[in-house]
């Protein structure tokens, strides 16, 4: 045991060595003992400062615990015992497990609403993950996290991993109608995405069959079923269930710009000017629209103005159309072709009316 002893330090400041040292051949010239030495690193002679680094290898703690013992006295003397307990109590509480679950939650319906589909993928899983954990009767929080999880997943392209998510929140029997409505609408859109037009007709039919309490919702479900009949070109079906989303009461302003949206595309496809004039109006009203969704709706405004034989105006809306930017080789060949019109048909009418030779 002596042998495997430490090397210490005596009264007198000599340091006794080890069979330690005696193997990794250190040097015995060492000064006198002084703690501020230490402290600076002025342990050996100048000539053995080669050995400074056996000595910091086999004794770190040396000089460590040394420096930490000073400290701690200083820092005893200098804590009164009113900010001892305010340091006791700014120590962090842990955070219960619901609490937690309701973070990530929050965090992944942020998350999927500001366009961020990664993050809103990691709140998700860690929420799931977390809320398995926890005994509910009713896991409503679980099955919002797989809603949330099949919006990312879809957002990000991947509507197999979307459709699993979906499947397995759709376990779960004892879910409020609300978020099995919520599920049946993603089912619905994962469908949609893969061209099974029939398959998410009825998963959105299905969603509103569990009559969901949430007027949002509701919408939702409205606007999946108008975009499955736009895609089969049964336009007058489209428009039907536009109309019935706009009559709910509460829906936020994204929701509302895209029915507003799809209404004015309808009535494009439908060949009606005024109507397609009516439905812009609003649209470009409310903020939530897109630089791209801009370009579109003044594109089908100068197409409206155009048939109506206003060049002048046509003009101003393919201007502002582009003013937006548009990196949509559609929207940019759109607006394009409306100007070309509408100078044709300017030049045309301005020969109309000049009076004959």
């Amino acid at each position: 045991m002596d042998s495997l002893q430490t090397s210490f330090f005596t009264k007198e400041g000599a340091i006794h060595r080890t069979s330690k040292s005696k193997i990794l051949g250190t040097s015995a010239l060492w000064r006198p003992f002084d703690k501020n030495s230490i402290t600076k690193k002025n342990l050996l002679h100048k000539k053995h400062g080669f050995n400074i680094i056996f000595f910091r290898i086999l004794f770190p703690t040396l000089i460590t615990n040394n420096r930490k013992k000073e400290d701690h006295m200083v820092a005893s003397k200098q804590i009164s015992p009113n900010s001892f307990q305010n340091l006791i109590s700014s120590y962090p509480v842990p955070v219960p497990q619901k609490d937690k679950l309701t973070r990530l939650l929050e965090k992944a319906i942020a998350c999927n609403q500001h366009d961020n589909p990664i993050d809103a993928l990691w709140a998700a899983k860690r929420g799931i993950r977390l809320a398995t954990t926890i005994r509910q009767e009713k896991n409503d929080a679980l099955g919002r996290l797989y809603v949330e999880q099949a919006i990312a997943y879809r957002t990000l392209g991947k509507v197999e991993e979307a459709s699993d998510s979906v499947n397995i929140g759709l376990r779960d029997d004892s879910l409020h109608n609300n978020i099995k409505a919520e599920l049946y609408r993603e089912y619905a859109t994962c469908f949609r995405m893969k061209n099974e037009r029939k398959m998410a007709y009825s998963a959105a039919c299905v969603g509103l069959r569990v009559m969901p309490t949430k007027d949002t919702i509701r919408t939702s479900l409205f606007l999946e079923i108008a975009m499955i009949h736009y895609e089969d070109q049964k336009y007058d079906l489209a428009l039907m269930n536009v109309e019935a989303g706009l009559e709910r009461k509460k829906m936020t302003n994204h929701m509302k710009f895209h029915l507003l949206f799809l209404r004015a595309v309808l009535y494009r496809e439908m060949n009606k000017s005024n109507k397609t004039l009516e439905a812009i109006g609003p649209a470009l009203d409310l903020p939530s629209a897109q630089l791209e969704q801009i370009s579109h709706l003044y594109w089908m405004k100068a197409w409206a103005l155009n048939k109506n034989n206003k060049p002048d105006a046509a003009l101003q809306a393919v201007s502002k159309g582009f003013l937006f930017g548009p990196q949509d080789n559609l929207i940019r060949d759109g607006l394009n072709h409306e100007r070309a019109v509408a100078r044709a048909r300017k030049s045309w009418l301005s020969q109309m009316a000049a009076p004959a030779a």
